[in-house]
């Protein structure tokens, strides 16, 4: 889906207050899909006209309801997967401890191994239908 057209789908559930959030969510989403790495100043500056401060306020400050964009989003993925009982679209998230030295990676603290770990992260995205 183009940006313009997530702006159409979504425009009316994302106001906050009496304003319209869909120009920063659609800023957002650029930044999500073309910044190498997803922190807001990064993400400002793969995005034109976007700015640091106004995306961060976008997530933790604005009051636009993020439940109905959610439903919405269940709605469309429901109606182009079919609502069989078993189909479904799941989505992992998942982290791995690096291995190799061509891999992309991060360091990062972790609750699973004591200390400083360097880890891989990835996610993956699969429909089943039975």
């Amino acid at each position: 889906m183009a940006y313009r057209q997530f702006g159409d789908e979504f425009g009316e559930l994302l106001r906050s207050g009496n304003h319209s959030v869909v120009k920063t969510a659609q800023q957002y989403l650029r930044g999500l899909m073309q910044a190498e790495k997803r922190n807001m100043e990064r993400m400002a500056e793969a995005v034109p006209d976007s700015d640091e401060q106004v995306l961060q306020n976008f997530l933790t400050h604005s009051s636009w309801d993020y439940r109905p964009v959610m439903d919405r989003v269940a709605s469309n993925t429901d109606a182009l997967l079919g609502s069989r009982i078993g189909t479904g679209l799941y989505i992992d998230e998942s982290a791995f401890q690096k291995k190799g030295e061509h891999s992309e990676w991060t360091l990062g603290q972790t609750g699973q191994l004591s200390g400083w770990s360097v880890w891989r992260a990835g996610a993956r995205g699969s429909s089943r239908s039975d």
